[in-house]
């Protein structure tokens, strides 16, 4: 079971985000001197959860260059790059992220709620005052975190396509695959991606 601490590991959250400027910036994605800005924001992230499946905090570089089919081909696992099935016209997001770069922080990668319908698992986050996950994110924490895709596979509730799906991500023949499934759809390999907070550098 997770449990929450105060953020007292600055070290550690330091050594997490040269991780992770590392490997935007390699993937062509940021470069180092656009996501120094958002380091003083580790020090407004305060508690954090702890236990399997719970990340501190993922960066999130908006780039209005890259589509999502763009952004899955970022995304390597085993060797193999991701591919985009959905059309990115239908894609929406339900809610308001930061403008420019920011910190996504107390992720959960969706494994605590693996099995549940995306509409179920929505109303939870509502409940809990968390956020769910929206497709640029998700891809992100997968660019960040690739290991995620070991484990289980990602809906991305914070997203619509075409109404009344939701965004998912997992593994097709070896390799990852953007697509989409329905509201109430179940999927016992499938999690999905939330985050306790969005901190930006602009209001």
């Amino acid at each position: 079971m997770a449990t929450i601490t105060p953020n007292t590991a600055a070290g550690a959250l330091k050594k997490r985000f040269d991780k992770y400027v590392a490997i935007l910036q390699a993937a062509d994605l940021a470069t180092e001197d656009e996501l120094a800005p958002l380091y003083p924001l580790l020090k407004r992230i305060g508690k954090i959860r702890e236990g399997r499946g719970w990340i501190p905090f993922i960066i999130i570089a908006q780039n209005p260059r890259l589509t999502p089919t763009e952004l899955m081909a970022k995304v390597i696992f085993h060797g193999k790059h991701g591919v985009n099935h959905l059309n990115e016209r239908k894609l929406t997001i339900t809610g308001s992220v930061p403008h420019g770069n920011y910190l996504m922080v107390n992720v959960e990668d969706g494994r605590a709620m693996m099995g549940y319908k995306p509409c179920i698992a929505s109303e939870h986050f509502r409940h809990d005052k968390r956020s769910g996950g929206y497709v640029g994110e998700g891809i992100l924490t997968v660019i960040c975190e690739p290991h995620i895709l070991s484990h289980h596979y990602m809906d991305f509730p914070g997203s619509r396509y075409g109404g009344d799906e939701i965004p998912c991500l997992d593994v097709r023949r070896g390799r990852p695959d953007l697509s989409s499934s329905h509201l109430e759809n179940a999927h016992i390999r499938f999690g999905p991606l939330s985050c306790g907070q969005r901190l930006g550098l602009h209001a």
